[in-house]
């Protein structure tokens, strides 16, 4: 398994911008040398997750050192959940 370089990490909130910023802004950051980016959108629905994590995976995939961290609010959960509620 190859090892995740978390040099530069970036985690998301697209709460203060329109889309278009947002996705400019994460270019940005990944252009920046980030290696790592958390789409993290707490106040996103799934559905509004997962349309913007199609266009946020767009803009990575050019980028081939780096790697997208995709964070629900039921992987979240899921994560958290005792292994005996599982």
């Amino acid at each position: 398994m190859k090892e995740i370089n978390t040099k530069l990490y970036f985690i998301t909130d697209s709460t203060n911008y329109n889309e278009e910023e947002f996705l400019f802004r994460v270019e940005e950051g990944l252009k920046g040398g980030a290696t790592l980016l958390q789409l993290r959108e707490k106040d996103k629905t799934t559905r509004e997750y997962i349309l913007l994590a199609e266009k946020v995976h767009r803009i990575t995939k050019k980028y081939t050192m780096f790697r997208l961290l995709l964070m629900t609010e039921l992987m979240w959960h899921l994560a958290w959940m005792p292994k005996a509620s599982m």
